[in-house]
């Protein structure tokens, strides 16, 4: 899908192609999609749920997975080393916060 791109209120001749749109305003590319559960899959954590944020400033995608706890620390550095992650946040799961879900 090609967005156009505005710069300085100014509508550009070039346009922005996304492999992704989600709820009219969470881009995510399949690329980077590709990377994040690429490290999942690196250290065999099981991905649990998935929700997506978005703002006008930032998207948010968050994830709740289970792994090795060996292995907890080196999948939240990798995560924060892909390509278009500005920062990774480790995080109660929902079920920590609010049990068991039904």
């Amino acid at each position: 899908m090609d967005l156009p791109i505005t710069y300085k209120g100014k509508r550009l001749a070039t346009t922005y192609r996304v492999d992704f749109v989600c709820f009219e305003s969470v881009l995510v590319e399949a690329k980077a999609l590709n990377a994040l559960t690429g490290v999942f899959a690196a250290h065999q954590a099981n991905i649990t749920y998935v929700d997506f944020h978005s703002s006008e400033r930032a998207s948010d995608i968050y994830f709740e997975f289970s792994v090795d706890e060996r292995e907890r620390d080196a999948v939240l550095a990798e995560l924060g080393r892909v390509p278009g992650v500005s920062a990774v946040q480790d995080t109660p799961s929902f079920s920590k916060i609010y049990g068991k879900r039904i």
